[in-house]
């Protein structure tokens, strides 16, 4: 019996004629690789294509990989539909350029880390449900350093300046 599992989608890679290997970020196992055999071939197809777009979110059936190996799934369906990052080309571009920088800074995530999953789809959600998106990127880029181990020392916050080399406020 497998287990369901979230998931967010870093990225696919074509391998062969009609298969792609798609990266997801999972809630219950961290990083993993997945076989989508057949999803490029002419008629019936295991799973549409377009569920495997950069940081959707989805709702996985496959078993645990086996360290180094890559696992197949067994279903796969929508957890949460975006409304508007689909339709919005800015927002469109932002999530391919954060799915090539996640892609690349989870790269060694084996071990599940909800606090970092929970991250990821807090601030999606957000993104979907807002129309003025700022410089949500670079936002998010800062805010994921917590999880990778080099947030700055923002204290004290009355200091008027920002000192690269230390990391810290200064005066």
């Amino acid at each position: 019996m497998n287990k369901s599992t979230a998931a967010v989608v870093l990225g696919t890679i074509k391998y062969g004629d009609n298969s792609l290997i798609t990266n997801c970020y999972t809630l219950e196992h961290g990083l993993q690789s997945y076989l989508l055999k057949g999803v490029l071939s002419k008629g019936k197809k295991p799973f549409s294509k377009s569920l495997f777009e950069p940081l959707t979110l989805l709702d996985l059936q496959a078993p645990k990989n086996k360290e180094g190996k890559i696992g197949y799934i067994k279903e796969a369906a929508l957890l949460h539909p975006y409304f508007s990052i689909p339709f919005d080309l800015r927002k469109k571009a932002l999530v391919f350029f954060l799915a090539e920088v996640l892609q690349q800074v989870i790269r060694e995530e084996q071990q599940p880390n909800p606090h970092l999953f929970n991250f990821f789809i807090k601030r999606l959600l957000w993104l979907d449900q807002n129309y003025e998106i700022g410089l949500f990127h670079l936002k998010l880029m800062l805010d994921l350093t917590q999880f990778i181990g080099f947030y700055p020392n923002l204290n004290p916050s009355d200091f008027p300046y920002f000192d690269l080399e230390s990391g810290c406020m200064v005066f």
